[in-house]
């Protein structure tokens, strides 16, 4: 706030004595905007998920998953979902002037990665790891559910995951009950060999997810991880030169 001075009266103002008037001088700082939308892995919204912009102003998603953070001085925010999910992004770096939006944010509970990125191709015989994460905000009971991707292996002994998960010869899969603490991100991991050697004409991708649901669910109720997936070698065939 600015503040000026106006003197009234030369000093002798006849019979009323002279005094000085204040007069204040009040700028409007101005204040702007950052929204955006929070959808989970399927595209459907997340409501009351908080959106903290460096930790100083926040917001709260609707029933549409949609959240506006109002009287932001201007500057550089980071902005943050509350904690509970796997986020992608994780973070989000906005600067205002101007309004922002379209800061959007997609929220799972379960994440899938392989230990080989997608660029480095598998042949006859290789190990490929898979990592499953899982979190929830609340404590929750889930089961887990992933099937052993077609041309590969299960290999035996290389599950590590909580009490109740175990592979199932029957099903060729990864499945079990967990019981998740809110907010505590649960690990499960195992290995298989790929079984495909690959040709000129046939290099398939080896493709994998998992799904956790309610305990009194079944896969129909499933929420799908992100899709892992790995190349084989494409290997040229050789025809043998016949001499005539």
């Amino acid at each position: 706030m600015a503040r000026s001075r106006r003197t009234f009266g030369g000093g002798t103002c006849g019979s009323y004595p002279c005094y000085d008037a204040f007069v204040a001088q009040l700028k409007v700082v101005p204040r702007y905007t950052i929204s955006g939308q929070v959808l989970d892995g399927d595209g459907q919204p997340i409501s009351d998920v908080q959106i903290s912009a460096g930790g100083t102003y926040s917001a709260t998603t609707d029933a549409s998953g949609v959240y506006t953070i109002t009287k932001l001085l201007s500057g550089t925010y980071t902005l943050t979902p509350s904690p509970g999910t796997f986020w992608s992004p994780e973070t989000r770096t906005v600067t205002v002037p101007p309004d922002a939006t379209g800061q959007d944010f997609t929220g799972r509970s379960i994440l899938k990665e392989s230990a080989i990125t997608p660029q480095q191709a598998l042949d006859y015989g290789d190990p490929l790891t898979y990592t499953v994460r899982l979190v929830h905000p609340n404590d929750r009971d889930v089961v887990l559910y992933d099937l052993v991707p077609t041309h590969t292996t299960f290999i035996s002994g290389s599950l590590s995951a909580p009490a109740g998960v175990a592979y199932y010869t029957a099903t060729n899969s990864i499945s079990g009950t967990l019981s998740l603490t809110a907010t505590l991100p649960t690990t499960v991991s195992f290995s298989v060999q790929v079984e495909i050697t690959g040709t000129a004409d046939f290099a398939p991708l080896i493709l994998n997810r998992a799904c956790v649901h309610p305990v009194d669910g079944g896969l129909a109720d499933c929420e799908w991880s992100n899709e892992v997936w790995n190349f084989t070698y494409v290997w040229p065939i050789y025809l043998p030169l016949v001499l005539r």
